[in-house]
């Protein structure tokens, strides 16, 4: 919609007509109708194609985003109960070694113990006090990093199921059974990619297309008059329609620079896509090694951490009996206690694995 006044003023001698001046003034509405481009040469078309391609990447790219995201939310939540068992587990060592303190304390005052095995229990509770501390200093923090990824305090979310342990999480063991290599093209960063490779390659044919005549049509209908009183009265119709050819001659290189510009992105494109691809392959041949060595580790650690708790309970007995020395004592607490911490880090590791797994694989093969 456009609305317009023109006035002009000639003044006298100026006009071949007349001696006199000449004053004139017109007012337009008038309404555009029609406003396009014949596309012979396809430059609209690839323009559309380019933009088109273009947003298909941006919403390739929040996709993967969303997926960075879950994971991210499943690690820390991993984290936090990861940490949450270690500290309970220091916890339950500390009481323990608190109670050998106060029993070789018992035993120093009536002579069967001296001060060095009393320092050496005294040394291993506080070792434990420490240790706790730190455990606990590290799940509020990832407690915290939850509550930011969250958007909220985990504490005020209702309706949520009761956490389960490490132990109860489960690893599916058919995450990625029967699903082809071609998922990964699937993947947002390999979309995002290959649409921006595709936005490329549309621009190259617009500018090409730019070297060739442009025809454009354009029409419009409206009223006009030469007072604004008349603007709308009978007969003040007025109408206009201009095609027009255009066919660029001399542009001082531009459109060159344009289609060199062009071509060199896809080249970039491509090397982009072929990269993107490469580290899918590689990303997810990485995990997958992972997960396996993971499940051998994580076998091994547990059944370390049953034997050295058996040894504990021998070593402990032995002591009580007074078979046992109380460095056996101390060392028999080291090994379980190390040991036991080390199958929490492990099945932790592994879980996460499979998180990362899932995000590798963009969602596909988990139900």
């Amino acid at each position: 919609m456009n609305a317009g006044r023109n006035a002009s003023l000639t003044p006298a001698g100026a006009s071949a007509f007349t001696t006199n001046a000449i004053h004139s003034q017109r007012y337009d509405v008038s309404l555009g109708l029609l406003s396009f481009e014949l596309d012979f040469w396809g430059r609209v078309a690839s323009l559309s194609a380019a933009a088109k391609a273009s947003y298909l990447s941006t919403e390739a790219a929040q996709r993967a985003f969303r997926l960075s995201l879950v994971a991210e939310v499943a690690n820390a939540y991993l984290t936090l109960l990861e940490l949450g068992e270690r500290a309970q587990l220091t916890a339950e060592t500390a009481r323990t070694r608190a109670e050998y303190r106060e029993l070789t304390l018992r035993r120093r005052d009536v002579g069967v113990a001296g001060d060095l095995e009393f320092l050496q229990a005294d040394g291993a509770y506080q070792a434990a006090v420490a240790e706790r501390a730190n455990l606990e200093r590290q799940q509020a923090a990832a407690g915290n990093l939850l509550d930011v990824l969250i958007g909220q305090p985990v504490a005020q979310m209702k309706d949520l199921p009761a956490a389960l342990s490490l132990a109860e999480q489960g690893i599916e063991p058919d995450l990625i059974a029967g699903l082809p290599a071609e998922v990964l093209l699937q993947r947002p960063d390999v979309l995002a990619a290959e649409q921006k490779l595709i936005a490329a390659n549309a621009n190259i044919g617009a500018a090409r297309a730019a070297f060739l005549p442009r025809i454009t049509l354009t029409g419009s209908v409206g009223t006009a008059s030469r007072t604004l009183a008349g603007l709308f009265d009978a007969g003040s119709d007025a109408w206009s329609f201009q095609p027009a050819l255009t066919q660029p001659l001399f542009d001082a290189g531009r459109n060159s620079s344009n289609l060199d510009v062009a071509e060199a992105r896809k080249v970039i494109a491509v090397a982009e896509y072929e990269k993107t691809i490469q580290q899918a392959f590689r990303e997810v041949a990485d995990l997958l090694n992972a997960r396996e060595k993971l499940a051998e580790q994580l076998a091994a650690q547990e059944a370390n951490a049953q034997a050295q708790s058996q040894l504990l309970k021998l070593v402990e007995a032995r002591y009580r009996a007074g078979i046992a020395n109380h460095l056996e004592l101390l060392d028999a607490q080291r090994e379980s206690f190390t040991a036991q911490q080390g199958a929490v880090q492990v099945r932790r590791l592994a879980l996460s694995n499979a998180a990362q797994l899932y995000k590798a694989l963009a969602g596909q093969g988990a139900q």
